[in-house]
């Protein structure tokens, strides 16, 4: 959901969220439970100048619209059931 709005995420890479976060593209993904690593990562993106994180959440929305949007689900179900 944040990155359909264009916002940067920040994840830990032990769940799904690891297919949809690209690291350092559209987020940062941090080894699993690893507190002092998420901690850095969020003071990485606060960090980061304004428009350095509007491109990464644009980057993350463009992803989301490619590969999970509704045409882009629907015609990966069409391969699948070998439908056109």
């Amino acid at each position: 959901e944040s990155l359909a709005c264009a916002t940067p995420v920040i994840a830990f890479n032990n769940s799904g969220l690891t297919d949809i976060v690209q690291h350092g593209k559209s987020g940062v993904l941090v080894e699993a439970f690893e507190i002092e690593g998420l901690a850095n990562a969020i003071v990485k993106i606060l960090s980061m100048k304004i428009s350095d994180r509007v491109t990464m959440g644009e980057v993350g929305r463009n992803f989301i619209q490619e590969k999970f949007s509704q045409n882009a689900v629907v015609k990966e179900w069409k391969k699948i059931y070998k439908i056109d």
